[in-house]
């Protein structure tokens, strides 16, 4: 069932305008009492009393006239609604994600060789975002400016997060969407970087870190992981002659069970574009022996990484099978996929004897080794780009 053409939203059926609302019977899309009034004008023809927000998700009741969070049999409502909400929810990325990618190319920005990329040192902005994300310092978001985030485990503190992360991509004029997870109050957070030349269909490379924690700071776990993205993508958006898009996406709830990357694998299954690889990013700033682990079972990209390697000084990279419970789970099997993280140990796994603890801050983090980390990531990424 497609509910979306293309990446248009639906139209009125009554008089091709706006349709806003969807009805949750016959899926009928119709306009708003402000519009025309064809929505309320469909109840009144059939009988049909549950309406769905487009705009918000949220549902109407035509028979109380109010909306369905305030019904007596609000959460048979809800069960009945869900497959729906699911269908709508789901389409709706895809066709946000698609307007990105197939949106045509952006102008050449106003950057940077790959050279030059690689000779920057990020171990400052590394320590102030690791610094804000973990509560050593304030977030500093417009709405609060004193607000510390202690962990990233309660909900509300994860919202702070998501809103801190949209302000900087937003930034750096990335935009930033979200993609609800069912059965859990989980978010992504994504944004897409489209291609700046090329032509036939567009190739996508996926870069992820998951962005929750315990009760902790979780500067390791996975502040580091998102610290790689956020550079990532802030330096690959000034980038020329992109000819493959980015996806990076910021995944809720790793920790109770991979819910968020789960989710988004399902999504990227729908997309029609074609999937290049998936890099995830967990757990790279803990420095024991200056080497770092990546994981594939595709040769051509542990290729780029050995070859991106070979120009960092002191750095060694440690091709090693997949380990752990992580956000490569769920993509493995599926695309291309590339884990990056510190080595696990035989005998004890966890190298970081920090680990979902609460000594898991800034100060056990070693900002050279961080730095050449994610020097290494950005460098096959840039690679897996432009070539």
């Amino acid at each position: 069932m497609s509910l979306f053409s293309g990446n248009r939203r639906p139209r009125c059926r009554g008089c091709e305008g706006p349709a806003p609302w969807l009805c949750l019977t016959c899926f009928n899309p119709a306009c708003s009492r402000w519009h025309q009034g064809h929505a309320l004008r469909h109840f009144e023809e059939t009988g049909h009393p549950l309406g769905l927000s487009l705009e918000d998700m949220s549902i109407w009741c035509y028979l109380c006239d109010d909306f369905a969070d305030v019904h007596p049999q609000k959460e048979a409502i809800a069960s009945a609604s869900t497959p729906v909400l699911q269908q709508v929810r789901l389409q709706s990325c895809l066709d946000t994600i698609h307007s990105f990618v197939f949106r045509g190319v952006d102008p050449a920005p106003p950057h940077s060789s790959f050279g030059s990329i690689m000779a920057e040192d990020w171990a400052a902005d590394l320590r102030c975002l690791l610094s804000k994300i973990t509560g050593e310092i304030p977030l500093g978001i417009p709405n609060d400016l004193q607000l510390r985030v202690p962990d990233r485990m309660q909900h509300i503190n994860r919202l702070h997060i998501k809103d801190f992360l949209m302000e900087e991509f937003n930034h750096h004029g990335l935009p930033v969407y979200f993609q609800e997870l069912w059965h859990s109050s989980g978010q992504n957070i994504i944004s897409v970087l489209p291609a700046t030349c090329g032509t036939g269909p567009t190739e996508v490379v996926v870069i992820g870190a998951h962005f929750d924690s315990v009760n902790c700071p979780g500067a390791d776990d996975n502040g580091t992981g998102v610290s790689a993205v956020w550079k990532i993508a802030t330096t690959l958006c000034t980038l020329p002659q992109r000819k493959r898009a980015a996806i990076f996406c910021f995944f809720d709830l790793e920790e109770v069970g991979t819910k968020g990357s789960t989710e988004f694998a399902f999504l990227l299954e729908k997309l029609t574009c074609p999937i290049h690889s998936v890099h995830c990013v967990d757990m790279i700033g803990y420095n024991q022996g200056n080497t770092i682990a990546v994981s594939s079972t595709h040769d051509t990209l542990l290729a780029i990484y050995r070859q991106v390697a070979g120009s960092l000084t002191e750095h060694t990279m440690q091709e090693s099978p997949f380990h752990g419970v992580s956000d490569f789970i769920p993509f493995k099997n599926v695309f291309p996929t590339v884990s990056i993280a510190e080595p696990h140990s035989p005998t004890h796994g966890q190298i970081n004897p920090n680990h979902h603890q609460k000594t898991d801050t800034v100060e056990t983090l070693d900002f050279s080794f961080l730095n050449k980390n994610i020097h290494l990531i950005c460098g096959a990424i840039a690679h897996i780009l432009c070539n």
